[in-house]
């Protein structure tokens, strides 16, 4: 799980599609801010990512993909998060790393260092559903809150 206790917070963020400055394709971005702040950890600086967010912890797709990773490569990424419905195989042939993720919880393993071992984090467990109103898709839709 995320390793949050959510009565401590009262947090909500609405990104509505169709507004073309800092829309929903920052949804992910956002979101591993808001957690990086909440836990006192870092992100990558070295990680780009672009996604729009559903209410069940999904990754959705996004438009003007290859210019936002395009931008990425100019700005020194090194991996760069995309929604999986995003992905082309052309991606794989980039000078850096594309990697195409469909649920939020895989969002903040990848994104998140843990300051003691400067390594990515690894203590968010597959059956997590905070970020999300339900558990993920891939969870079967239950609607209980944990």
């Amino acid at each position: 799980h995320f390793q949050i206790n959510t009565k401590n917070y009262d947090i909500h963020l609405n990104l509505p599609g169709g507004i073309p400055i800092d829309g929903p394709s920052a949804g992910i971005a956002i979101m591993a801010a808001v957690y990086s702040a909440i836990m006192e950890v870092p992100i990558d600086n070295k990680l780009a990512m672009t996604g729009e967010i559903s209410i069940l912890g999904e990754v959705k797709p996004v438009g003007g993909i290859s210019t936002k990773i395009e931008a990425a490569i100019k700005a020194g990424a090194e991996r760069v998060l995309i929604p999986e419905e995003n992905w082309q195989d052309i991606f794989a042939l980039t000078e850096i790393k594309i990697m195409p993720e469909k649920y939020v919880k895989h969002i903040i393993k990848l994104s998140v260092y843990d300051n003691k071992k400067n390594t990515l984090l690894d203590m968010i467990s597959s059956e997590s559903n905070i970020l999300s109103a339900a558990s993920s898709a891939e969870e079967g839709y239950d609607c209980t809150c944990r």
